[in-house]
Protein backbone atom coordinates (compact mmCIF):
# COMPACT_ATOMS: atom_id res chain seq x y z
CA UNK A 1 0.00 0.00 0.00
CA UNK A 2 1.34 3.65 -0.97
CA UNK A 3 1.23 6.23 1.43
CA UNK A 4 -0.76 9.72 -0.17
CA UNK A 5 0.34 12.87 -0.69
CA UNK A 6 -1.52 13.96 2.50
CA UNK A 7 0.54 10.93 4.27
CA UNK A 8 3.61 12.59 3.48
CA UNK A 9 2.52 15.90 4.08
CA UNK A 10 1.68 15.13 7.62
CA UNK A 11 4.76 13.09 8.07
CA UNK A 12 6.56 16.20 6.78
CA UNK A 13 4.58 18.23 9.36
CA UNK A 14 5.61 16.02 12.41
CA UNK A 15 8.83 16.06 11.53
CA UNK A 16 9.61 19.97 11.53
CA UNK A 17 7.13 19.63 15.56
CA UNK A 18 10.16 20.75 17.89
CA UNK A 19 8.86 17.73 20.04
CA UNK A 20 9.29 15.51 17.56
CA UNK A 21 12.69 16.60 17.27
CA UNK A 22 13.39 16.57 20.66
CA UNK A 23 12.36 12.82 20.82
CA UNK A 24 14.56 11.78 17.51
CA UNK A 25 17.33 13.60 19.36
CA UNK A 26 16.85 11.30 22.33
CA UNK A 27 16.51 8.46 20.60
CA UNK A 28 19.35 8.51 18.58
CA UNK A 29 21.73 9.50 22.32
CA UNK A 30 20.05 6.22 23.43
CA UNK A 31 20.97 4.41 20.53
CA UNK A 32 24.60 5.92 20.76
CA UNK A 33 24.83 4.46 24.66
CA UNK A 34 23.46 1.31 23.75
CA UNK A 35 25.99 1.18 20.91
CA UNK A 36 28.74 1.65 23.55
CA UNK A 37 27.62 -0.63 25.97
CA UNK A 38 27.19 -3.65 23.61
CA UNK A 39 31.25 -2.43 22.71
CA UNK A 40 32.25 -2.80 26.32
CA UNK A 41 30.09 -6.01 26.82
CA UNK A 42 32.36 -7.16 23.97
CA UNK A 43 35.28 -6.42 25.82
CA UNK A 44 33.98 -7.85 28.89
CA UNK A 45 35.34 -11.57 28.74
CA UNK A 46 38.79 -9.47 27.71
CA UNK A 47 38.33 -7.14 30.72
CA UNK A 48 37.25 -10.20 33.22
CA UNK A 49 40.22 -12.50 31.92
CA UNK A 50 43.09 -9.84 32.54
CA UNK A 51 41.30 -8.94 35.89
CA UNK A 52 41.20 -12.78 36.82
CA UNK A 53 45.37 -12.67 35.79
CA UNK A 54 46.03 -9.56 38.16
CA UNK A 55 44.41 -11.82 40.94
CA UNK A 56 46.10 -14.73 40.97
CA UNK A 57 49.39 -13.43 40.23
CA UNK A 58 48.37 -11.23 43.64
CA UNK A 59 46.92 -14.57 45.08
CA UNK A 60 50.84 -16.42 44.21
CA UNK A 61 52.82 -13.75 45.42
CA UNK A 62 51.14 -13.81 48.88
CA UNK A 63 51.05 -17.29 48.83
CA UNK A 64 55.20 -17.01 47.95
CA UNK A 65 54.86 -14.54 51.24
CA UNK A 66 53.51 -16.75 53.38
CA UNK A 67 50.74 -15.09 53.63
CA UNK A 68 47.32 -17.39 54.62
CA UNK A 69 44.79 -15.80 52.10
CA UNK A 70 41.95 -17.88 53.82
CA UNK A 71 42.50 -17.42 57.23
CA UNK A 72 42.83 -14.00 56.78
CA UNK A 73 39.52 -14.21 54.77
CA UNK A 74 38.23 -15.72 57.58
CA UNK A 75 39.16 -12.97 59.80
CA UNK A 76 37.99 -10.13 57.89
CA UNK A 77 34.75 -12.22 57.50
CA UNK A 78 34.44 -12.41 61.49
CA UNK A 79 35.83 -8.88 61.70
CA UNK A 80 32.62 -7.37 59.40
CA UNK A 81 30.54 -9.78 61.43
CA UNK A 82 31.37 -7.86 64.66
CA UNK A 83 31.24 -4.67 63.26
CA UNK A 84 27.31 -5.01 61.73
CA UNK A 85 26.78 -6.53 65.52
CA UNK A 86 23.87 -4.32 67.00
CA UNK A 87 26.13 -3.48 70.57
CA UNK A 88 28.74 -2.39 68.42
CA UNK A 89 26.78 -0.13 66.19
CA UNK A 90 25.55 1.22 69.27
CA UNK A 91 29.21 1.40 70.84
CA UNK A 92 30.58 3.26 66.99
CA UNK A 93 27.31 5.47 67.57
CA UNK A 94 28.58 6.49 71.06
CA UNK A 95 32.07 6.92 70.17
CA UNK A 96 31.09 9.81 67.18
CA UNK A 97 29.08 11.05 69.78
CA UNK A 98 31.64 11.53 72.36
CA UNK A 99 34.07 12.87 69.44
CA UNK A 100 31.23 15.46 68.45
CA UNK A 101 31.24 16.47 72.29
CA UNK A 102 35.38 16.49 72.19
CA UNK A 103 35.78 20.63 71.81
CA UNK A 104 33.46 21.32 74.16
CA UNK A 105 34.81 18.55 76.85
CA UNK A 106 38.46 19.69 75.93
CA UNK A 107 37.19 23.81 76.84
CA UNK A 108 35.96 22.12 80.33
CA UNK A 109 39.05 20.31 81.07
CA UNK A 110 40.93 24.05 80.11
CA UNK A 111 38.74 25.68 82.25
CA UNK A 112 39.08 23.25 85.47
CA UNK A 113 42.88 23.24 84.72
CA UNK A 114 42.85 27.34 85.06
CA UNK A 115 40.93 27.15 88.01
CA UNK A 116 43.08 24.79 89.87
CA UNK A 117 46.21 26.58 88.79
CA UNK A 118 44.63 30.19 89.94
CA UNK A 119 43.82 28.26 93.29
CA UNK A 120 47.10 26.74 93.57
CA UNK A 121 48.48 30.34 93.51
CA UNK A 122 46.41 32.05 96.14
CA UNK A 123 47.46 29.64 98.52
CA UNK A 124 51.07 30.13 98.09
CA UNK A 125 52.16 27.07 95.37
CA UNK A 126 55.31 27.97 93.30
CA UNK A 127 53.69 25.79 90.24
CA UNK A 128 56.83 26.75 87.85
CA UNK A 129 59.12 25.59 90.60
CA UNK A 130 57.26 22.23 91.00
CA UNK A 131 57.42 21.39 87.35
CA UNK A 132 61.19 22.38 87.45
CA UNK A 133 61.88 19.95 90.11
CA UNK A 134 59.15 17.80 88.29
CA UNK A 135 61.18 17.54 84.89
CA UNK A 136 64.50 17.29 86.74
CA UNK A 137 63.15 14.21 89.06
CA UNK A 138 62.00 12.87 85.10
CA UNK A 139 65.54 13.46 84.09
CA UNK A 140 67.03 11.82 86.85
CA UNK A 141 64.56 8.66 86.48
CA UNK A 142 65.41 8.69 82.58
CA UNK A 143 69.52 8.49 83.02
CA UNK A 144 70.89 5.02 81.94
CA UNK A 145 72.20 4.50 85.32
CA UNK A 146 68.85 5.12 87.05
CA UNK A 147 67.00 2.45 84.75
CA UNK A 148 69.74 0.40 84.64
CA UNK A 149 68.47 0.08 88.65
CA UNK A 150 65.26 -0.18 88.11
CA UNK A 151 65.90 -2.60 85.88
CA UNK A 152 67.69 -4.59 88.52
CA UNK A 153 65.10 -3.53 91.22
CA UNK A 154 62.89 -5.16 88.70
CA UNK A 155 64.78 -8.52 88.15
CA UNK A 156 65.00 -8.62 92.23
CA UNK A 157 61.50 -8.83 92.79
CA UNK A 158 60.47 -10.82 89.91
CA UNK A 159 63.18 -13.45 91.34
CA UNK A 160 61.84 -12.61 95.14
CA UNK A 161 59.42 -14.97 95.81
CA UNK A 162 61.83 -18.01 94.30
CA UNK A 163 64.16 -16.83 96.98
CA UNK A 164 61.27 -16.83 99.57
CA UNK A 165 60.36 -19.87 98.76
CA UNK A 166 63.68 -21.37 98.94
CA UNK A 167 64.75 -19.66 102.25
CA UNK A 168 61.27 -21.31 103.15
CA UNK A 169 62.48 -24.57 102.24
CA UNK A 170 65.39 -24.01 104.34
CA UNK A 171 63.97 -23.29 107.23
CA UNK A 172 61.74 -25.83 106.93
CA UNK A 173 64.27 -28.54 107.11
CA UNK A 174 66.59 -26.95 109.38
CA UNK A 175 62.85 -27.56 111.78
CA UNK A 176 62.41 -30.86 110.37
CA UNK A 177 66.17 -32.13 111.41
CA UNK A 178 66.18 -30.30 114.60
CA UNK A 179 62.51 -32.49 115.53
CA UNK A 180 64.38 -35.64 114.70
CA UNK A 181 67.47 -34.56 116.95
CA UNK A 182 64.64 -34.14 119.80
CA UNK A 183 64.67 -30.84 119.79
CA UNK A 184 61.90 -29.09 121.51
CA UNK A 185 61.61 -26.64 118.31
CA UNK A 186 58.41 -24.36 119.87
CA UNK A 187 59.95 -24.15 123.45
CA UNK A 188 63.08 -23.00 121.62
CA UNK A 189 61.73 -20.47 119.49
CA UNK A 190 60.25 -19.22 122.58
CA UNK A 191 63.29 -18.75 124.39
CA UNK A 192 65.08 -17.31 121.57
CA UNK A 193 62.04 -14.58 121.42
CA UNK A 194 62.82 -14.32 125.15
CA UNK A 195 66.05 -13.59 125.08
CA UNK A 196 65.66 -10.61 122.32
CA UNK A 197 63.09 -9.18 124.10
CA UNK A 198 65.52 -9.12 127.02
CA UNK A 199 68.25 -8.08 124.85
CA UNK A 200 66.37 -5.27 123.51
CA UNK A 201 65.09 -4.58 126.77
CA UNK A 202 68.14 -4.18 128.80
CA UNK A 203 69.66 -1.18 128.08
CA UNK A 204 72.90 -2.53 126.50
CA UNK A 205 71.49 -1.15 123.27
CA UNK A 206 71.15 2.50 124.53
CA UNK A 207 73.63 5.27 122.83
CA UNK A 208 75.21 5.58 126.49
CA UNK A 209 76.01 2.51 126.60
CA UNK A 210 77.36 1.97 123.44
CA UNK A 211 79.14 5.06 123.63
CA UNK A 212 80.91 3.65 126.42
CA UNK A 213 81.74 -0.04 125.16
CA UNK A 214 83.28 2.09 122.31
CA UNK A 215 85.47 4.46 124.74
CA UNK A 216 86.23 0.40 126.11
CA UNK A 217 87.31 -0.75 123.11
CA UNK A 218 89.46 2.09 122.16
CA UNK A 219 91.44 2.14 125.57
CA UNK A 220 92.07 -1.10 125.06
CA UNK A 221 93.36 -0.83 122.19
CA UNK A 222 95.33 2.06 123.16
CA UNK A 223 96.61 -0.24 126.30
CA UNK A 224 97.65 -2.72 123.90
CA UNK A 225 99.82 -0.26 121.33
CA UNK A 226 101.68 1.01 124.77
CA UNK A 227 104.40 -0.83 125.62
CA UNK A 228 104.15 -2.90 128.93
CA UNK A 229 106.67 -2.36 132.17
CA UNK A 230 106.54 -3.87 135.16
CA UNK A 231 104.72 -1.64 138.03
CA UNK A 232 105.22 -2.14 141.60
CA UNK A 233 103.03 -1.19 144.40
CA UNK A 234 104.08 2.46 145.43
CA UNK A 235 104.05 2.77 141.43
CA UNK A 236 100.42 1.53 141.22
CA UNK A 237 99.69 3.88 143.96
CA UNK A 238 100.95 6.98 142.55
CA UNK A 239 99.39 6.40 139.10
CA UNK A 240 96.05 7.04 141.12
CA UNK A 241 97.47 10.66 141.11
CA UNK A 242 96.38 11.06 137.47
CA UNK A 243 93.33 12.29 136.49
CA UNK A 244 92.26 9.74 133.72
CA UNK A 245 92.98 7.15 136.15
CA UNK A 246 90.89 8.59 138.51
CA UNK A 247 88.08 9.10 136.50
CA UNK A 248 88.48 5.23 135.45
CA UNK A 249 88.59 3.76 138.74
CA UNK A 250 85.75 6.30 139.52
CA UNK A 251 83.13 4.66 136.34
CA UNK A 252 84.53 1.25 137.71
CA UNK A 253 83.01 1.44 141.32
CA UNK A 254 80.26 3.16 139.71
CA UNK A 255 79.78 0.14 137.87
CA UNK A 256 80.85 -2.54 139.99
CA UNK A 257 77.92 -0.98 142.65
CA UNK A 258 75.26 -0.98 139.97
CA UNK A 259 76.07 -4.58 138.86
CA UNK A 260 76.04 -5.79 142.59
CA UNK A 261 72.27 -3.86 143.03
CA UNK A 262 71.68 -5.60 139.58
CA UNK A 263 72.74 -8.99 140.98
CA UNK A 264 71.00 -8.82 144.11
CA UNK A 265 67.57 -8.32 142.42
CA UNK A 266 68.06 -10.73 140.92
CA UNK A 267 68.53 -13.28 143.63
CA UNK A 268 65.27 -16.11 144.71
Amino acid sequence: MEASPTDYAALQERLQDPGTARALHQLLDRVDTLNQSLTMLDEAPALLSMGTDVVDDQVRHARASGVDLEARLQTLQATVARLTEPATQQALHDLLDLAQQGPQLAAMAGDILDDTARSARANGVDLEARRTRLLSLLERLTREETLDALEDATELATSLPQMLAMVGDIFDDSIRRLRASGVDVERLLSSSSDAVHRLLTSGILDPEALDAVGDLGKALQAAQACPSKPMGFWSAIKSFRDPDVGRALCFFVEFARAFGRSLNGHQP
